[in-house]
């Protein structure tokens, strides 16, 4: 075999029946005309006719690689928000908010650990319109638009989904809520744990609070779970519309953002306690009056 190229011709020995496999790499880009015959060595020695043809060598077609998707890892924040979503994974600032599990759900708090609720505005269960009572009354709502009632349903409703891969949700302290007051030109000092007023100073823009992080926030009052010292029956709110730290009747309807602590389950509350005795109690004087009418 006479490849063509200036190389040594190359001679390989034939065995019957076999196939005869030639191998040549050629060192640059050109036409080659090649050529090949074969001999049996006999006498008289018998030659084939020659086999030729030109071959053409250029340089490959580039290849393009693909590299393989890289998994983002968002990196946790020790300062501001932090966007949870609803199955509880940490999202990039971008992240927009919605219904699937790697929607925007909640917030973090970096500061406090605190994760809260995000309001949708989407009209279904949490949308920023619904108003709450603390009584188990509907006619508490007095015929307000969009009153649900009853701030403990609300929790436990969202307890029982899971809701940002947590079942430890609650009504937040006051001082919790206040934590959330955002003033452009400062805060009063004058404020502390017993008393009323106007956190911001100035004349803030309504929203008080991130609108990047806790969107969809209304203009008005938000329940706290702090009980008022002055009046059992009355409990402390913060009005996110003019920073104003204040205190109102159980009878009457506010606004409701739960919070929950990034750490181990919250045990069951005294509410929940309160609730499955009383629960245990019907029971048993249903239990007696069927005894009484003679079903046992």
């Amino acid at each position: 075999m006479n490849w063509g190229d200036n190389s040594e011709p190359e001679t390989v020995t034939a065995t019957d029946s076999k196939d005869l496999v030639f191998n040549h790499t050629y060192a640059t880009v050109s036409s080659f005309g090649w050529n090949a015959f074969a001999s049996d060595n006999g006498t008289p020695a018998l030659n084939s006719k020659s086999v030729s043809k030109i071959v053409t060598v250029s340089n490959p077609a580039p290849v393009e690689v693909i590299a393989p998707p890289v998994a983002i890892l968002v990196p946790a924040k020790t300062t501001g928000y932090t966007k949870i979503a609803n199955n509880g994974s940490l999202l990039p600032d971008s992240a927009t908010l919605g219904t699937n599990p790697t929607d925007w759900a909640c917030t973090k708090d970096n500061k406090t650990g605190l994760i809260w609720e995000v309001k949708g505005n989407d009209g279904v269960t949490r949308d920023k319109i619904w108003w709450y009572t603390w009584n188990d009354n509907v006619a508490d709502c007095k015929g307000i638009d969009n009153c649900t009632t009853y701030v403990h349903d609300y929790t436990r409703m969202i307890n029982n989904v899971a809701y940002c891969g947590g079942t430890n949700w609650r009504i937040p302290s006051v001082t919790e809520l206040k934590g959330l007051v955002y003033c452009p030109e400062g805060k009063s000092t004058t404020i502390d744990a017993t008393q009323y007023g106007l956190m911001c100073v100035g004349l803030p823009s309504s929203p008080t609070i991130n609108s990047d992080y806790f969107p969809n926030t209304m203009e008005g009052t938000y329940w706290s779970s702090s009980v008022f010292p002055s009046a059992s029956n009355a409990m402390w709110f913060v009005d996110f519309n003019s920073s104003m730290v204040e205190a109102d009747y159980k009878s009457k309807y506010g606004y409701l953002r739960l919070v929950r602590d990034n750490k181990v389950e919250s045990p069951t509350t005294l509410y929940d306690l309160t609730k499955q005795i009383s629960d245990l109690k019907t029971q048993a004087w249903k239990i007696g009056q069927l005894y009484n009418n003679g079903y046992y």
